[in-house]
């Protein structure tokens, strides 16, 4: 078979370069981005832990006592009962 050559273009090593580079270059950056995030996560686990489901559910209810004629945001939830 005659086969034509087609030179190989080494997108993978150049990847793996760039790679590298954002690694050394700017990991304090993303730790620090990394670190929000993991708070605000802990954040949300530790509050949601600590609420009962009942406070949790009239949380949720609770704008509609405060702005009775606020209309939700979430109208298309209505579709599966969970009018909010």
């Amino acid at each position: 078979m005659n086969e034509t050559f087609l030179p190989k273009i080494p997108i993978g090593h150049w990847a793996d370069l760039l790679i590298q580079f954002i690694t050394n270059h700017f990991e304090g950056f993303f730790g620090y981005i990394a670190s929000g995030i993991q708070s605000f996560v802990d954040s949300l686990v530790w509050l949601f832990a600590f609420m009962t489901p009942i406070v949790f559910i009239l949380l949720l209810r609770g704008h509609r006592l405060l702005a009775p004629r606020y209309r939700s945001r979430f109208i298309y939830l209505d579709r599966f009962g969970l009018n909010l």
